[in-house]
């Protein structure tokens, strides 16, 4: 509404045949201001990220009231969000586009995409993004992340990506980043959380807080060694598991240990 040449507006949700959802922008335009969709998102593009961007636009003469003065959204024109979004159709370069393509089409409900087609002005949003990064890592072998669909939103754009990726292992582009292993040079530093459980543990000094013993009883033939072997493994790729506490300087630091024998294993064989 704060739109150059708008009068009056409304955003509502809608939903297609295919049970797709996108933002529809209802708009009432001051007489002789020119203002139209195309212009309207040029100037909200430059507030708000592309999801968040109607992606069908209707100029109405005036926003339908129920008889308390309020819109009645019920009586707003139905729409079909994609249909006015298409951008220029200049034709799918290679096999990556057409692939791409295809899951475009089946995901949006569309019948034809392009290659300079936007994700979020075909009927795009935060969910069916979800599904596009599930349907292409099926499909393609690739996985993606949000910031990259995000910076690359037309399909050439995308298959670009997807190109440069193909073949790459998986965890290097997972969709929220890759966690990679702290190499400890040295003391280091509580979290947050660390350092509470450290003030609390001080205070009682009780020393068995959060210590969790577990029993099991185990029926057949128990190879220790395997056993054994299993656990030392856990605790060699896992540092917190041989992580400890002391007091540095003027802060607690958390001290991680060599891997090597760092499973304290003890057997004691029970008769009856």
């Amino acid at each position: 509404t704060r739109c150059a040449g708008v009068r009056e507006s409304v955003v509502v949700a809608r939903q297609d045949a295919s049970g797709n959802t996108a933002l529809a922008a209802y708009f009432v335009a001051m007489a002789g201001s020119g203002a139209n969709g195309e212009t309207l998102r040029a100037e909200l593009a430059a507030q708000l990220p592309d999801y968040m961007l109607p992606s069908a636009w209707v100029n109405l003469a005036a926003l339908p009231l129920n008889t308390s003065g309020k819109v009645d959204r019920s009586q707003l024109p139905s729409v079909a969000p994609a249909a006015a979004a298409r951008r220029s159709s200049e034709p799918l370069a290679d096999d990556t586009e057409v692939a791409l393509a295809a899951i475009w089409r089946a995901l949006l409900a569309l019948d034809q995409v392009g290659r300079n087609d936007h994700f979020f002005e075909v009927g795009g949003h935060s969910l069916l993004a979800v599904q596009l990064f599930s349907r292409v890592q099926r499909a393609l072998g690739v996985q993606l992340r949000w910031t990259e669909l995000f910076a690359n939103p037309t399909l050439a754009q995308l298959a670009a990506l997807v190109r440069a990726r193909h073949g790459a292992v998986l965890g290097d582009a997972a969709p929220f980043g890759r966690i990679i292993a702290q190499q400890a040079a040295g003391p280091l530093p509580l979290s947050c959380a660390q350092q509470q459980l450290w003030l609390v543990e001080t205070m009682e000094q009780s020393g068995h807080a959060y210590h969790v013993p577990l029993g099991f009883s185990l029926r057949g033939q128990l190879d220790a060694a395997a056993l054994r072997l299993a656990m030392q493994r856990i605790v060699e790729r896992h540092q917190m598991l041989r992580t400890t506490f002391r007091t540095g300087d003027e802060l607690p630091v958390q001290c991680v240990g060599p891997a090597a024998g760092a499973l304290g294993w003890r057997e004691t064989v029970l008769t009856s």
